[in-house]
C-alpha cells in the first residue's frame, strides 16, 4: 500500500499534482479543481497541526473499521467531510493553492511515521503508518477525480 512517507509514492503524487490545471472538470463530486486542491491541502494541514478541525465522533474511530477503511475498502465518492475542509467555490489563486498543496505534501513527507500527529476528526487517534496510507489514498482519490 502506498504511503505519503515513502519517497517514491510522494514524488509520484507531486508529479500528478503538477498535471492539475484550472479548467479540469471533475469526473464525480461537487468540488471544482481549485476547491479540491485547497481541500487536500487542508487535510494534510489538519494532520500536522496547522489547521484545527472539530472532532466528528462516529464508527470510524473503531480500530478494526478504521483499518479496513484506510487499507482495503474502496474509497467512497461523495463521502461527507469536515465543514472546515470544504472551501468556497472561489478558493483563491489556483497556482498559489497548488504550490501550497505541494509544500504541504513535502512538510508531511519530511516527518516520520513515528511522529506525533493530530487526531483525525473522524478516525480519531491514528498512527503514522495508517496516516501515511490514508493521505496517499485521499490524494489519489481526488487526483483521479480530475483525471490525473
Amino acid at each position: 500500500m502506498k504511503s505519503i512517507f515513502d519517497a517514491a509514492a510522494r514524488d509520484e503524487l507531486v508529479r500528478r499534482a503538477s498535471r492539475l490545471e484550472p479548467g479540469l472538470k471533475p469526473r464525480f463530486g461537487r468540488l471544482n479543481v481549485n476547491q479540491m486542491v485547497v481541500h487536500c491541502t487542508g487535510g494534510i494541514q489538519m494532520m500536522i497541526g496547522e489547521l484545527n478541525v472539530a472532532p466528528r465522533p462516529g464508527p470510524l474511530s473503531n480500530p478494526l473499521l478504521r483499518y479496513l477503511v484506510i487499507h482495503f475498502l474502496p474509497w467512497p465518492k461523495g463521502a461527507p467531510t469536515a465543514p472546515e475542509l470544504i472551501p468556497p467555490p472561489d478558493a483563491g489563486d489556483f497556482k498559489k493553492n497548488l504550490a501550497e498543496l505541494q509544500s504541504a505534501i513535502a512538510r508531511i513527507g519530511a516527518k516520520k511515521p513515528e511522529s506525533k500527529f493530530a487526531p483525525h476528526p473522524a478516525f480519531g487517534e491514528i498512527n503514522g503508518n495508517n496516516l501515511g496510507v490514508l493521505i496517499a489514498r485521499h490524494l489519489d482519490h481526488h487526483f483521479r477525480q480530475f483525471g490525473v
